[in-house]
C-alpha cells in the first residue's frame, strides 16, 4: 500500500502533497500521510459514508472472516482505509460529507503552500558575491554584452 510506504520513509526525507483534484476516500489517506499538504482553492475532499459492518457469523471457527456475501470486497477496504483516516479527521462526523478548505484548515490539515519569495530563495540563493548582479538579484533586467 503507497500509504505505507510514505509513512516508512527515512527519518530526513520530508514529503509535501498537493492535492490538484477534490479527493474521495482512498486518495484521502495519501494525501493525509505527507509531512505538510495543500491542494488548489477552490478543492475538497469527501469521505463516504461509513458501510454497515457485516454480521458476525462462525466462519469454520475463522474469528475475523467474512463471508463473501456479507459484504462487497470495495467496503472491506473502505472500512481499512477509514482507520487510518480517523487519525487525522473524525471520521463519525464528517462521513458523507464534502470538506472544503476553511474546513481542512479548521482540522489544521493545510499548510499555505511556500510563497514565490520562499522558492526563489531556493533557485536563487542571495550571492555576496558583486561580479555576480544576475544572481544577487534575479528579477533585474538582464544586460546585454556590447564590444
Amino acid at each position: 500500500m503507497l500509504f505505507e510506504e510514505i509513512q516508512n520513509r527515512p527519518a530526513h526525507t520530508r514529503v509535501h502533497v498537493r492535492a490538484r483534484t477534490c479527493l474521495l476516500d482512498g486518495a484521502i489517506l495519501l494525501w493525509l500521510a505527507g509531512d505538510t499538504r495543500s491542494m488548489r482553492a477552490d478543492g475538497w475532499i469527501q469521505l463516504s459514508a461509513m458501510p454497515a459492518i457485516p454480521t458476525e457469523r462462525d466462519c469454520a471457527g475463522l474469528g475475523g472472516a467474512i463471508l463473501i456475501d456479507d459484504e462487497d470486497p470495495a467496503h472491506t477496504d473502505l472500512r481499512a482505509v477509514v482507520s487510518h483516516i480517523d487519525e487525522w479527521l473524525p471520521v463519525q462526523e464528517i462521513a458523507g460529507l464534502r470538506l472544503f478548505e476553511l474546513d481542512l484548515r479548521g482540522f489544521g490539515l493545510l499548510d499555505d503552500a511556500p510563497s514565490e519569495e520562499q522558492l526563489a530563495t531556493y533557485f536563487y540563493p542571495k550571492a555576496d558575491d558583486a561580479d555576480c548582479p544576475e544572481i544577487a538579484s534575479p528579477n533585474a533586467p538582464t544586460q546585454s554584452l556590447q564590444q
